[in-house]
């Protein structure tokens, strides 16, 4: 898919559409009723490592075109009812392209899963950045393939979640590839920074194609157009 066959592509985004359909199920489920014992977090708990991560990694997202001044005026501008929501749903643990299985009727099985209580919003952020770390293995392919991956992932899973989940992931998508750079970067100093750099690129893309940044709602819409990495409308 990633190295251009149209038909391995569009079926790679039936898969990761209904993925976010099974997804968005997944996190419709609260924790409590399970009987998880977790203490809850907060949105705003989220922020010291977003601005920490901003400061470690500013030279490669200067170099790579990320406009880090909109993002910590997105950190400021975020409502206090959504930086005092409570992450209080069963978010599955390392839900990622790697962890699917696809039958042979061409649906997916997620595998290889734990289970945490957490905000739904941070569990599809992380599958976002997930497809992100496949550039690291396709350093070449053309941004466009990656953005029609994310996008089918989004049109499958914004429609079944609620619309403070939606309003959540402008905030978690960033923070989920500044902590991918984070994880990365110490496992393997070299590969780290370099696949540092194609992350920082993933995120300047995103601030530049999100012209509402600061006002955060996203449409639980059936498809996003092809092409475009549009996460939220005015």
């Amino acid at each position: 898919a990633l190295q251009g066959n149209e038909p391995a592509l569009a079926n790679c985004e039936l898969v990761l559409k209904e993925s976010g359909r099974q997804l968005a199920e997944f996190h419709q489920v609260a924790a409590g009723d399970l009987g998880f014992g977790e203490a809850p977090r907060d949105n705003r708990s989220f922020l010291s490592a977003f601005q920490d991560w901003l400061g470690r990694f500013r030279w490669q997202l200067r170099i790579m075109g990320v406009n880090r001044q909109r993002l910590e005026n997105l950190i400021g501008h975020f409502p206090e009812a959504m930086l005092n929501r409570l992450g209080t749903q069963v978010v599955p643990v390392d839900a990622q392209p790697k962890n699917i299985l696809v039958g042979s009727n061409g649906r997916p099985h997620f595998i290889d899963l734990a289970y945490s209580i957490g905000n739904p919003a941070l569990g599809a952020a992380l599958f976002l950045a997930s497809i992100d770390r496949l550039r690291v293995r396709r350093p070449g392919a053309r941004a466009s393939r990656f953005s029609r991956m994310r996008n089918a992932f989004r049109s499958g899973y914004l429609k079944h979640v609620p619309e403070g989940v939606r309003s959540d992931l402008p905030l978690f998508y960033p923070w989920a590839l500044l902590y991918t750079m984070h994880r990365h970067t110490p496992a393997n100093p070299i590969k780290g920074r370099i696949a540092g750099f194609l992350y920082a690129k993933s995120l300047a893309e995103y601030v530049g194609a999100t012209p509402c940044l600061l006002h955060v709602t996203i449409p639980a819409t059936e498809s996003v157009p092809v092409g475009q990495d549009t996460s939220c409308v005015d």
